[in-house]
């Protein structure tokens, strides 16, 4: 059905591009353009579906523990990394009170995995955020 209403050549339909179909309905839903006819909600929830289960594919089923630490790990070690310089007294650089990133919904993935918290693909536009807070004791 996809390969009919995309035009993408039906041996060339992939998870990837049910991926990338779904995303961008689902981003033009979001800000309230008129999707094709086709597109009714059990198609929707048909195509998100599919994308968990592409993320379950290209994140957790072969060598899960290794795919987190190299796709979420970089981006996890600049946060540790970030938060050890604001620590460091010492350091030349001025000590920054706010770090923001900004990542597609792929990075997100891969940072949850990193942190063993994803559960679902994070909602559009959504945030995570990293406090650093000073114990009594020091």
């Amino acid at each position: 059905m996809l390969a009919d209403k995309t035009g993408i050549p039906r041996l060339q339909m992939s998870l990837e591009y049910v991926w990338m179909i779904y995303d961008t309905l689902f981003c033009e839903q979001t800000h309230n353009f008129t999707l094709p006819q086709w597109v009714t909600p059990e198609v929707m929830e048909h195509l998100r579906e599919l994308k968990e289960f592409s993320v379950e594919a290209m994140f957790g089923l072969y060598r899960p523990v290794e795919k987190y630490r190299l796709q979420g790990g970089v981006l996890l070690n600049q946060i540790l990394q970030d938060i050890n310089q604001a620590t460091n007294e010492s350091t030349p650089t001025p000590r920054l009170k706010m770090i923001m990133y900004s990542a597609h919904d792929t990075t997100i993935i891969a940072l949850q995995m990193a942190l063993n918290v994803y559960s679902l693909t994070a909602p559009y536009a959504s945030c995570h955020m990293f406090e650093l807070y000073q114990e009594n004791d020091g």
